[in-house]
């Protein structure tokens, strides 16, 4: 996602870096114990304006079955995701 020098989310246009990043793969599963390798990459177009760009690379984990009721009717089980920001600051000159 495209952000401003304070973190703060920005709509992408031609100017930031989400039209210009490319990430494969985008959607996966990891069984436990596993990994997965993602790749990333930032190919900005000739004469792209000069200066500092800042973006967020967010990772989130979906859950299927966010709560699961006993049999017994008497408890739940909760699972709860989680989501990750990557800070990339890039400079053009």
């Amino acid at each position: 996602m495209a952000v401003d020098e304070a973190g703060k989310p920005i709509e992408p246009s031609e100017s930031t870096l989400k039209p210009w990043t490319l990430i494969n793969p985008t959607q996966f599963t990891i069984a436990p114990g596993g990994y997965q390798t993602v790749r990333m990459s930032i190919r900005l177009p000739t004469g792209f304006v000069e200066g500092k760009r800042h973006s967020i690379l967010s990772i989130e984990q979906q859950i299927d079955h966010a709560v699961t009721y006993n049999t017994d009717g008497r408890g739940a089980t909760l699972e709860i995701g989680s989501r990750y920001g990557l800070p990339i600051t890039i400079d053009v000159q």
